[in-house]
């Protein structure tokens, strides 16, 4: 009987650990996009965010979100590092419209179907 308890003790144990351990894992970017025209991505960005090595994070990126896409891109490159330093200093202004659009996705289907 008391051999039966452990066993049942010890599996309510592990499986209590397991699902702890499959909620701690961070969303991460893993490879870089190739942008090809970075002018538009400056234009039409609605916010970033810099994911430092560590934790569960493997790779050093910038994480840009556009009004109808995330991407991950490379912060050594000149134009994502010019991004992020006018952005600070407030050249980059953002309009009301283009922030309300991006969070319509209505309005991104029906600009990716034209």
């Amino acid at each position: 009987m008391k051999f039966l308890l452990f066993t049942v003790l010890l599996m309510a144990a592990c499986i209590d650990w397991s699902s702890a351990q499959a909620h701690s894992f961070e969303d991460c970017c893993l490879l870089y996009t190739k942008v090809k025209s970075p002018r538009r991505v400056q234009r039409n960005y609605l916010s970033y965010q810099v994911q430092h090595t560590g934790g569960g994070c493997n790779l050093h990126a910038v994480i840009v979100e556009l009004p109808c896409a995330t991407i991950c891109v490379n912060p050594a490159e000149k134009w994502v590092r010019n991004l992020i330093r006018s952005s600070r200093k407030g050249q980059f202004k953002k309009n009301e419209t283009r922030r309300r659009w991006g969070r319509d996705r209505n309005l991104c289907k029906k600009q990716q179907r034209k």
